[in-house]
This record gives structure tokens, C-alpha cells and sequence, in this order.
């Protein structure tokens, strides 16, 4: 070989891998292994394609492989392997995209890879010292090699050998990397697609089904509810019918002040004669509400409601620019603030007390709420009567009516956790004790009994920290962010029910439910359990296919829940609510979470897409070393762990809470022998305090701009760098 063409051949594979990262650092540290057979009978369209040539065979085979690759972990990466004849030979295969392609035009794409690969294979052996391949590689393939030990360098690999009877194919894995189940579920998917190659050689790969029927109807039906039936109600009928029930008992408290469900309904409907003969008010016109919180928000909320419109809430602490925006997007008829409602009051009595005639159909608008736009500019989720009273009627189902007495409403009105805190007691006949914030939880449990707490887990936590006792509280409620393992353990002390409920503002509040139970350990993550009623929940992968159990996926939801959209934005609308391809003439909401589905039916939520916590490859549970850090010592109080660029390298960061100084080497040996190698975090930074956002949830952007310590005893408040922001900064629920 002459110089020129052994220069050229380095730079072909210089040019491949440059810029490329070493993803393959970690050693395999719990190395699995899973055959099968595949008979010469059943490889008849295999031999007819490949001709029994080994390089046709090669391809084929390779080509079924990272086709799967890409349906199974969404990957577009490097393979590594080597000369059949030659298994000291390192080869590294680029996975090219298998997007818009038949799998006859994706085999070509391979068969063009392996014919430049193996032109150039005698590289020189100085480029292994500079740029090892299999550094760059998290997946290995072998065809008839005879060093059997160079797949378990690789967290996956599969090996096929030709034989007299057929094939041997054998899949290498580290099951830290991927699950038992989830590798043989890969390994029969394989072997089914070569046995079905005739099948699906003229189809599209994305197409191509990587679960059975039976898996199917599994996914789409019985991890979904049945429909159930309920009736087409309005919530001002919902709660007409209570107070007609219980005229008599307390409806709400605020401070010092209570109203009666008779006397809220009718300062309600006095608001709502005076809005209908005021303002003209028709179905799905708009009414503001930008008022303090007090036990007159709800007589505000429900006479927007009786008079016929849909309210908006708006935060008296907004800043004025986004309080502006939000009234002249919504164009409202009418933005009830102090001075109106003052202006009112001096003539409440010259209008009736008595219900006014129902206005409404199901179907119109009862709220509009603003939520966190990514462009910079909120978006009003539009939700209809339907889509509440239907949460409403599964909480009569989920929630034993006898178990409590007394709801906290502790959320603001412009959050969706709100509808839930407000709407739901008043459809049963209990009382609303209305806070001030998630502070007040604690200090209420003192003097109230048979408490249901609806909250984030950040305001829990803070009740427990500050020593207050949740012996008040029979049911407890939390969503808006990942419900941490160690408030599990703590909240399963109690004999309260607890509950961890998801679902975004879209999908009217809550679209799953999960009850946690004493019997179960939670190591790692709670899972958001399975659909409320008459909701569907999809896993589905980029290409709107059925992801099987185990496999992430991105969540979409359907169902009755599903809300009209956003105001005054078509062109987002159309892009988040999407056809159902499950179900003619109906949309799903594109959440832009992940997730997969657990053998139970449960579901395991795993974050947006674009924060998907992947470190060298490996999925890391972010829940289970935070867990870890806790198990440590008692000293310390709470942990959250981040995975953070430094210097162009991914870093595991752990920020905790701590009642006495922690030597960060000791917890770091400790944390040896608690998690692999790869989950053991590289900083360390202690806090007086875990900074939260106005409503209660961890602010991680402002722990992502502390500086990173190795080793440090500097004290972190957490604090005052958000506290100029008042305004809830809108999230979704887990």
C-alpha cells in the first residue's frame, strides 16, 4: 500500500470520528447474556437475498440491527465491530438515519457503509492509540468473529454466527444499561423481523411493528380506561346541586370569615345578575378576575360562571407588562379588580339572590387559563365545562367523600392545581379553607381535622422540615414536579392516603393518578400511575408508532379532559393537538414529556425530552442517587441532583441540605458502594437552603448558576434571587 492511499485511509476515519464524543467510558458492570435460534427453514428470503454471501449476510443482519437501535433507544450512533475474518480488525459503522426510508433504500445506505468501511480496514495500528473505536461506540455487532470476549466491552452488542443448522444470534448487554425484559423483548424483535424480511422489505422502517397485536391492543386498550357515562352537566350545575343539598354547612373559610354554601351561591348569583344586565354577558365571553386572595374569590369565580362567561384569572403581583398582555390577548368583556369589585358591592343588593336560568352548554368555555409560553409570551389554555365536570366526577370516584372534611386551597387561581382545590369540595359538599400560600399548610394542620391537601412536593417538604405534624391530613395530594423518594418514605409514615397525580393544563388538571403504598419500596422514582377516567394516555415514538413496555416514548394524551386549545393560537394549537390515530375523529395533546409504560400499567415518567438525563450513555435515575445521598446520614435534610456541562464534560452535581458539616470525600466512598461507578456525582455543594420558585417547585436554574466546589463548606442561601419574581412560573403536574 502506498503512502498516498494509507493517508487517505487515516483521514477517512480521522474525518469520521473527529468531533465525535467518547461515549463508551464506563466498564460493563453486570454483563448479561440472551440467545437464539434461528433454523435454516425459516431463512429461506434471508438466502434468496444475500445469496449466501458473507458480506450480503453482514449487511443484511447489520442492517436489521441499527434499524432497531433507532425504534428501540432513538440512536444514531456509532457501531462497533470487526473484519469477520479478522476479529483483531476494530471497524466502527456510522447508523445512518432510517427516517423516511423502506428498509430496501435504508439496506442500501448500509451495503454503501460496509463497502467503504471495509475499503478501508487496513488502516495503519497507530490510529487505535489516538482514536480508539471503541470508545466512540455504546453498540457492538460481530458476525462470525471468533474473540468472543470484545463484545462484552460494550453495554449492548449483538453477535450472529452461521451455522450448519441456521443461525446463533446472541445479545451481549450490561443490564445496568437497558432491562432483562426489555433486551429479550429486543432479541425477539430481531429475529422476527429477518424471519418476516419478505414481509417488510418494501415497507417503511418506522413502520415496521416492534410489538405484536396482542402487545398492542394491551397498550391502546387495556392499559386505558373503560369510557365510563357521565352526565352533560355545567360546573355551575354541579354546584347548584350541592348547595341545594347542604344550604347550611360551610362552603368556605378565610381568616376569620366563613360563607355558607347558601350564602355563597347566592353573593354569587347577585354577581351574576349584575354581570348579565351590566355587561350583555353571553356564553364564552370572557370575564377577569384580578383580586387578593380572600373568601370572595369564589363567589367572584362562580358568578363569572352563573352569569354565562368563562373567567380569566389574572395575579394582582404579575408585572404590569404581562397582566397587559394577558387582558388584551384574552379581550376581555370585563376584568374584575378591586375597584370594580368595590363598585359592585356599593350596589349589590338591587340585584336577586335566586339562581339565574343556566346559560350554558356543556361544551362552552368555563376558564381560560395562562400558562408559561416557550416563546416568551403566555398562551391561554381554553378548558370547557365538560372537561371540568369530568375531573370532577372522577374525584367523586377516586376520593372517599367521608375521609375528609376540609380542602386547602392553597394554590393561586391562576394555577391549575386551583380548579381541583375550589371546584371538587364544592361538588361534595365540603369546606374550602383559602391560604394565603403553601407556607400557611403546616401551621392550618394545627387546628383542622380530616385535612385533604392538594400541593407540590416542595410545600410538603417544607411542612415536614419545619416540624409540623400531618397527623391532621387523611388524604394528601401532590403534583407539579417529580415527587422526590425521600418525601414517599416520610408521607408513608402517616396513615393519610397519598397520592401522586400528573397531568398539564391542557388536559384539564390531572390526566394520571398513582396511590402509593406502605407495602412497596420506592427507590428511584414514583411512578404517575395510570389514566383517570375517560382519558387515554399514548407512549408513542417519533413517528407515532406504539413503543412496547419498558422502551421511552414520548407521552400524548386524549380523552375527554382534552381542552378546545389555545386562544387566539391556531397555528400552536394545530401543532400540539394532533390527530389520533387511535381513535377516528378525535385529537391527542402532544406533552413533550417522556416516558414508558411498566409492566403493571403503570407509567414511569421520565422528564421533557430536551432533559433527558443520559451520562456516557447510560440512563441515569437522578431520584435513586439523590436517595442515596440521603441514606448517608440523618444530617442531611434534602438532596437534588443535576447533570451539569463543566469544561465540555457531563457532571453529576449534588446539592443537599444539612443540619451539621458533611466531609464530602466520606459520602463520596460511601456513594461507591451504594451506585455504579457512573452514578456517583463529581460535585458536592452544600446549602442552608434548596431555592424554590414562587410556587413551591425546585428552582433548579438558579442552582444551575452556583458555582461548582468539589470540596466546599461555603453556605448557599437560597433566597433572595428570585424573590423579585412573583409571578407563579407555570408548570406542569407529575
Amino acid at each position: 500500500m502506498t503512502t498516498i492511499e494509507q493517508k487517505s485511509i487515516s483521514n477517512y476515519w480521522i474525518t469520521k470520528v473527529k468531533n465525535n464524543p467518547l461515549v463508551n467510558s464506563v466498564p460493563v458492570e453486570n454483563p448479561q447474556s440472551r440467545n437464539v435460534e434461528v433454523e435454516n427453514s425459516s431463512l429461506s428470503f434471508f438466502k434468496k437475498l444475500t445469496n449466501e454471501n458473507a458480506i450480503a449476510e453482514l449487511t443484511v443482519l447489520l442492517a436489521v440491527y441499527t434499524a432497531l437501535l433507532q425504534r428501540y433507544f432513538e440512536e444514531e450512533s456509532f457501531i462497533f465491530s470487526s473484519k469477520s475474518d479478522a476479529a483483531q480488525t476494530a471497524l466502527l459503522y456510522k447508523n445512518h438515519t432510517t427516517s423516511g426510508k423502506s428498509f430496501k433504500e435504508y439496506l442500501q445506505e448500509v451495503k454503501k457503509e460496509v463497502q467503504e468501511v471495509y475499503s478501508c480496514s487496513d488502516y495503519d495500528d497507530t490510529l487505535q492509540e489516538k482514536y480508539p473505536f471503541s470508545a466512540y461506540a455504546l453498540f457492538g455487532f460481530f458476525y462470525n468473529t471468533t474473540v468472543a470476549e470484545v463484545k462484552n466491552k460494550f453495554p449492548f452488542s449483538l453477535t450472529v454466527h452461521k451455522n450448519d443448522n441456521g443461525l446463533t444470534v446472541n445479545l451481549s448487554y450490561d443490564a445496568s444499561f437497558i432491562e432483562d425484559r426489555l433486551a429479550a423483548h429486543f432479541l425477539s424483535t430481531y429475529t422476527n423481523w429477518l424471519l418476516d424480511l419478505e414481509v417488510y422489505i418494501n415497507e417503511y422502517v418506522a413502520k415496521i411493528p416492534v410489538v405484536t397485536s396482542l402487545e398492542k391492543e394491551e397498550l391502546l386498550n387495556h392499559f386505558n380506561p373503560s369510557l365510563k357515562e357521565y352526565p352533560n352537566k355545567t360546573l355551575v350545575e354541579l354546584f347548584e346541586e350541592q348547595a341545594a343539598k347542604t344550604p347550611d354547612h360551610t362552603a368556605v373559610i378565610f381568616r376569620n370569615a366563613e360563607l355558607s354554601y347558601r350564602e355563597l351561591n347566592e353573593k354569587a348569583n347577585q354577581l351574576a345578575h349584575y354581570l348579565r344586565k351590566e355587561y350583555d354577558i353571553r356564553p364564552n365571553d370572557l370575564v377577569g378576575i384580578k383580586l387578593e386572595r380572600n373568601e370572595l374569590i369564589l363567589v367572584v369565580l362562580l358568578g363569572i360562571l352563573k352569569s354565562g362567561a368563562a373567567y380569566v384569572p389574572i395575579d394582582v403581583n404579575y408585572p404590569e407588562e404581562r397582566i397587559q398582555y394577558i387582558e388584551k390577548d384574552s379581550q376581555c368583556k370585563i376584568v374584575i379588580d378591586e375597584n370594580q369589585f368595590r363598585n359592585y358591592l356599593a350596589h349589590k343588593d338591587n340585584y336577586k339572590t335566586e339562581n339565574l336560568k343556566i346559560a350554558n352548554d356543556f361544551t362552552d368555555l368555563a376558564y381560560i387559563i395562562y400558562t408559561s409560553g416557550t416563546t416568551g409570551n403566555p398562551k391561554g389554555v381554553m378548558i370547557t365545562h365538560q372537561n371540568a365536570a369530568v375531573l370532577l366526577y372522577w374525584s367523586q370516584e377516586e376520593f372517599d367523600a367521608t375521609a375528609f372534611d376540609m380542602v386547602y386551597a392553597a394554590t393561586s387561581y391562576c394555577f391549575d392545581l386551583s380548579v381541583y382545590e375550589f371546584f371538587y369540595p364544592l361538588s361534595v359538599g365540603k369546606k374550602i379553607r383559602i391560604l394565603d400560600n403553601a407556607l400557611e399548610i403546616g401551621e392550618a394542620l394545627v387546628h383542622d381535622k380530616k385535612v385533604l391537601i392538594n400541593t407540590v412536593p416542595s410545600s410538603i417538604r417544607n411542612v415536614i422540615e419545619s416540624g409540623y405534624s400531618l397527623e391532621n391530613a387523611t388524604i394528601i395530594n401532590l403534583a407539579g414536579e417529580p415527587f422526590p423518594v425521600d418525601i414517599a418514605k416520610k408521607l408513608l409514615e402517616t396513615n393519610a392516603e397519598i397520592r401522586n397525580l400528573y397531568g398539564p393544563s391542557e388536559d384539564t388538571t390531572y390526566s394520571t393518578v398513582y396511590r402509593l403504598s406502605s407495602e412497596k419500596e420506592y427507590t428511584a422514582s414514583v411512578s404517575i400511575g395510570k389514566p383517570i377516567a375517560n382519558t387515554q394516555v399514548y407512549i408513542l415514538d417519533k413517528n407515532l408508532e406504539v413503543v412496547p413496555v419498558g422502551v421511552a416514548g414520548k407521552l400524548y394524551i386524549s380523552g375527554e379532559g382534552l381542552s378546545k386549545g389555545y386562544l387566539n393560537r391556531p397555528e400552536l394549537t394545530a401543532e400540539k393537538f394532533i390527530s389520533n390515530p387511535f381513535k377516528a375523529g378525535s385529537l391527542m395533546y402532544d406533552t413533550g414529556d417522556m416516558a414508558k409504560w411498566l409492566s403493571d400499567g403503570t407509567i414511569d415518567f421520565q422528564g421533557r425530552k430536551d432533559h433527558q438525563v443520559k451520562l456516557r450513555g447510560y440512563r441515569v435515575e437522578l431520584g435513586e442517587i439523590e436517595n442515596a445521598v440521603l441514606s448517608f446520614s440523618n444530617t442531611i435534610t434534602q438532596a437534588v441532583v443535576l447533570v451539569l456541562q463543566n469544561n465540555g464534560l457531563q457532571n453529576l452535581v449534588t446539592y443537599f441540605t444539612k443540619n451539621e458539616t458533611i466531609d464530602h470525600e466520606t459520602l463520596k466512598s460511601y456513594l461507591k458502594e451504594k451506585l455504579p461507578a457512573f452514578m456517583v456525582p463529581q460535585y458536592f455543594i452544600g446549602l442552608d437552603k434548596i431555592p424554590l420558585t414562587p410556587n413551591g417547585k425546585i428552582d433548579r436554574k438558579v442552582l444551575e448558576n452556583l458555582p461548582l466546589h468539589q470540596v466546599s463548606n461555603a453556605n448557599y442561601l437560597a433566597l433572595e434571587i428570585r424573590q423579585k419574581i412573583r409571578w407563579p412560573l407555570f408548570g406542569r403536574k407529575f
